[in-house]
């Protein structure tokens, strides 16, 4: 029920990210869904998308490439210390 580092891991490695979109953080990430991964919101939806996407390889490797470009322009691990470390300084300050 959250964004894991499943969320950035599949779509660097050029792969179709398949999961939920019923997580609150994906859009404020940047992550469009059909944009940058395939979404479902139960059971019945997320086969019809992996069958979709099956049959259908040039649009899947369009959200593929998409989604690859998003985490490695936008979400790397350079990203997420810098984050860390002007959050801290914040908390450190009391600067919000």
């Amino acid at each position: 029920g959250d964004v894991n580092m499943r969320f950035f891991e599949v779509p660097c490695s050029g792969s179709l990210l398949h999961t939920d979109i019923l997580l609150p953080d994906q859009e404020a990430l940047g992550f469009i869904e059909g944009t940058h991964y395939a979404g479902y919101n139960n059971m019945e939806e997320m086969v019809d998308k992996a069958k979709y996407y099956l049959q259908n390889p040039a649009k899947r490797e369009v959200v593929e490439k998409a989604g690859q470009e998003l985490v490695q322009s936008k979400h790397t691990y350079e990203d997420r210390v810098r984050r860390m470390l002007i959050e801290l300084g914040r908390a450190k300050t009391g600067v919000r």
